[in-house]
């Protein structure tokens, strides 16, 4: 006969019946076989039909009861679903990896933040190329991390190259880790860039690191480190206000090699403080003062002297200088004048080996006239 609707089984469907032994207590049971609603099956209780959801619920297999069965009596479980036109819906935690399809799961299905670290692999396999990043909702086609050799990490941008993590016998040639001369601010970075012998080796590194992290009062310093003989230590420190030391000198006018003969290797300014040395006779309320340049091992000196009263004084020369003159008959010379009173003009000869020196007057005369002021430079040699 024809009809409208789903075709009906074939054929008869038995009836699953689930006995249950009641003991007056216990009100969650087990069934036989998956339920979907609480209408796929008829519970009975001393053989008599219980009200689905008020007497009892069904989630799968598990059967609970509003009331525990009294015990002893007759307790089973019809399971009716099978005798009429029914769909079973799974229950929650049911479906096996098994009865998916493969690649069914697209990332539409997939909720924001659901995919935690416990479910990323250690070990992640990608291509020679990451995808580009998003910059506003636009790919930066320029920017991107690549892989393009064994132990290469590449930072490229513009297009082309900038960075590139290398790694020899195991040992990365590149390393970024914080300042090791920072003061009192927020730190800094220190870039370490690295050899092997058979053993990972600092060869240079440059520390950048703040020396005052107030706000609005910011500084710091530049630093450069290199290896030598064994020892790395720092070689060129540059300041916040831009001045720079360099221990170990500057090398002038001799391409990259550090010949001696080139090598700037210090450079002072600074005051000292003269004294008369006289072959006879007194001076009293004498006033000297002087200045000095040292640049390398060349020091000029500039000399100021009132010699106040003279009783019968006599020169012999003018010590206190601030660097011992070297060991040689090169000896530093200079000019010293007298602005007063007679105006003699005196020859100043620093002594080998000694902080001292001796002034001939050019008339050969060594008196010194109360009153009379001095001025003067000289430029010697000091080892």
């Amino acid at each position: 006969m024809p009809f409208i609707g789903k075709n009906p089984t074939a054929g008869f469907a038995t009836i699953v019946k689930d006995d249950f032994t009641a003991d007056g207590t216990t009100t969650v049971f087990t069934l036989s076989k998956q339920v979907a609603t609480v209408t796929d099956i008829a519970v009975y209780v001393g053989n008599v039909r219980q009200e689905p959801t008020d007497a009892y619920t069904v989630n799968g297999t598990t059967l609970t009861m509003s009331a525990a069965p009294a015990t002893g009596v007759n307790f089973y479980v019809l399971h009716i679903a099978g005798t009429i036109e029914s769909s079973v819906v799974p229950p929650a935690g049911s479906i096996g990896t098994a009865k998916l399809v493969n690649n069914a799961v697209t990332t539409a299905k997939i909720a924001d933040n659901a995919v935690t670290s416990d479910k990323i692999s250690d070990t992640l396999t990608i291509p020679t190329q990451l995808i580009t990043p998003s910059v506003a909702g636009s790919a930066d086609t320029d920017t991107s991390i690549s892989f393009p050799g064994s132990n290469i990490v590449q930072v490229n941008n513009g297009g082309s190259a900038k960075y590139k993590f290398h790694n020899l016998n195991g040992t990365s040639l590149f390393e970024v880790q914080a300042s090791s001369t920072g003061g009192a601010g927020a730190g800094g970075a220190f870039l370490k860039f690295k050899g092997s012998n058979g053993t990972p080796v600092d060869i240079a590194s440059i520390d950048g690191s703040m020396t005052n992290g107030s706000i609005g009062s910011e500084s710091g310093i530049l630093s450069f480190f290199t290896m030598n003989s064994g020892t790395n230590s720092e070689k060129v420190r540059i300041f916040s206000d831009g001045s720079m030391a360099v221990p170990s000198g500057i090398s002038f006018g001799n391409g990259i090699s550090a010949n001696a003969s080139n090598l700037l290797d210090d450079y002072e300014e600074g005051t000292w403080t003269p004294t008369f040395e006289l072959t006879g006779g007194s001076l009293s309320g004498s006033s000297l003062s002087g200045t000095y340049v040292k640049i390398g091992n060349q020091v000029t000196l500039t000399l100021y002297a009132s010699a106040g009263t003279s009783s019968s004084a006599s020169f012999g020369g003018i010590a206190g200088f601030p660097f011992v003159a070297e060991n040689t008959n090169q000896r530093g010379s200079g000019l010293l004048r007298e602005s007063a009173v007679s105006g003699h003009a005196y020859e100043w000869i620093g002594n080998p080996n000694a902080a001292t020196s001796v002034i001939r007057r050019y008339d050969n005369g060594y008196s010194i006239s109360s009153s009379s002021v001095f001025v003067g430079s000289l430029t010697y040699f000091t080892s």
